[in-house]
Parts: C-alpha cells; sequence; structure tokens
C-alpha cells in the first residue's frame, strides 16, 4: 500500500471514527430493538392461536419457503462445490454508492 494513502486512511479513521462508532451504535441499538418488537409481535400472536391455526400458519409458511427454495437452480442447493451465486446491485443502490464516492472524493 502506498504511504500517502495509507496516511489519508488513517487521517480519515482518526477524524471520523468517533462519528461513525456514535452512528453504528444507534444503528445498532435501533436494530436490536425493532428485532425484539418483531418477536414480541410474533410469540404474542402466536400465543393468541389455538394449536390448530398454530400448525396452520406453520405449513404455509413451510409451504412458501419450499416454494421459494424451489425457485433456486440445483447447482446453487448442492452442499459440495456450490456453484456461487453472484447478485448485482440495483440501479438505486449502485446510483447511491456513486453518490457517496463522488461526495468523498470531491468533499
Amino acid at each position: 500500500m502506498r504511504e500517502d494513502l495509507k496516511e489519508a486512511i488513517l487521517e480519515d479513521l482518526s477524524t471520523d471514527s468517533s462519528k461513525i462508532l456514535e452512528e453504528s451504535t444507534k444503528l445498532k441499538l435501533h436494530d436490536i430493538v425493532v428485532s425484539a418488537l418483531a418477536q414480541i409481535t410474533f410469540y404474542r400472536n402466536a400465543m393468541q392461536m389455538t394449536h390448530v391455526e398454530f400448525d396452520q400458519k406453520f405449513e404455509e409458511i413451510k409451504a412458501f419457503c419450499t416454494q421459494q427454495i424451489d425457485t433456486l437452480w440445483d447447482e446453487v442447493k448442492r452442499l459440495e462445490y456450490p456453484h456461487i451465486y453472484y447478485v448485482d446491485y440495483s440501479e438505486k443502490l449502485w446510483l447511491e454508492q456513486m453518490r457517496l464516492l463522488n461526495e468523498k472524493q470531491n468533499g
């Protein structure tokens, strides 16, 4: 790695690290809260179901998952030497990445 690039990276890290840490802490806390609320909602709904309703819902979810797995190629599903499944950026995500890179380079 070139020395000037290394110094620039270290400078960026030292100036932005507290901001990045603060933002990531907020995001992690938000994710934890959202996940906990989703689990509480799931358990609350499950506890209100009868045994038969719960079994029906479980079978619906299982059928949906099986249907989605069936859309994958066999090469992707095999355990030995699985085919690498490439996923491309959506146009919206790619444009956002380009905007952020341009902002960082020009600003």
